[in-house]
């Protein structure tokens, strides 16, 4: 089948996909919990030094969010010696994924008290603490106090011409050089010691993802640990919008004004108003990337996870 018979077929889905939604069950995001440090981490890191234990003991009392996913159970992660070099995800059926840590340029040494466990002094207020647990990895990096940094850089790739975008839900995706993706960022969360959120999201400069702490209200208690997290991405379906039909939908105004603006685009005449019923439903809350990308001369996609509800699906900007 080629191209344009793929992208019939997977607009003609999307199509039926969206008239769905107006009775699909949304999955409902579960409640936090402790973050969940292999067992015995921290009375494992007694010969550590004082900022390592405190750092493994602000990330094992944190209250996190759940899990956004895994890599998958053939995944291994490498975590490295020193922070000059990147930390490196290999799933299966997906690239290589490297990701940069915070302090890259610094060389500092990884402290090794635990296997899946591995803390690095920033030496700016920070440390970062990335743990494996499973078939998972939390990159955690706790902020001492207020001198520390408000932004966190992770450089991200998968190999030559791989590019990073934002997603509607504050995520991010990684793809590859024809724009599939294969990885992604859950949204960025942050706590303070009593486990109240701080502020906090991406930007996305070049292939650089971006975490943002905002520390500027006087009511946060340190430690706050900060946690990005890349999870493979879920098998699914795509459709992609050209420069053109991004802007269409991007200039619609409100949701119902872009649903019918897309439905008409995707060709959904014998299940119009259903079709934009589900639309309008989806966009009022994804169509941010459509404008984003529209503002940067790019294409737009939107991925379908398979077996999921619209609250799962994501929209992000792409290279044409």
């Amino acid at each position: 089948m080629n191209r344009d018979h793929r992208e019939t077929a997977a607009r003609g889905g999307l199509a039926a996909l969206l008239a769905c939604a107006l009775v699909a069950a949304s999955v409902a995001p579960a409640h936090a919990a402790p973050s969940a440090l292999p067992d015995a981490a921290v009375s494992a890191h007694d010969g550590a030094t004082s900022t390592a234990e405190a750092a493994v003991s602000a990330v094992d009392a944190a209250t996190t969010p759940p899990t956004a996913g895994t890599l998958g159970d053939a995944a291994t992660v490498d975590l490295p010696s020193t922070s000059r070099e990147p930390l490196t995800i290999t799933a299966e059926d997906a690239p290589t994924l490297s990701i940069r840590l915070p302090a890259g340029d610094g060389a500092v040494a990884g402290s090794t008290e635990h296997p899946g466990v591995r803390v690095y002094d920033n030496g700016d207020g920070s440390t970062t603490v990335p743990v494996v647990a499973g078939s998972t990895v939390r990159i955690h990096t706790v902020l001492r106090d207020r001198t520390a940094p408000e932004e966190y850089p992770y450089a991200v790739s998968i190999g030559t011409g791989s590019s990073l975008s934002l997603t509607d839900d504050g995520g991010a995706v990684v793809l590859d050089p024809a724009g599939q993706p294969h990885y992604r960022f859950a949204p960025p969360w942050a706590v303070d010691a009593t486990g109240a959120a701080v502020p906090t999201s991406y930007s996305v400069s070049g292939t650089t993802l971006l975490q943002h702490v905002d520390l500027s209200s006087a009511g946060i208690v340190f430690p706050v640990v900060a946690d990005p997290q890349p999870v493979l991405w879920p098998g699914g379906t795509g459709v992609r919008f050209d420069r053109a039909e991004t802007r269409a939908i991007a200039d619609s105004g409100d949701a119902s004004s872009a649903a019918a603006t897309l439905c008409g685009l995707i060709g959904s005449a014998p299940g119009a108003v259903a079709c934009g019923l589900g639309a309008a439903l989806v966009l009022r809350t994804k169509i941010q990337p459509f404008k984003d990308a529209a503002s940067n001369g790019r294409c737009s996609q939107i991925n379908i996870p398979y077996g999921t509800g619209p609250a799962l699906w994501f929209t992000y900007e792409v290279d044409c």
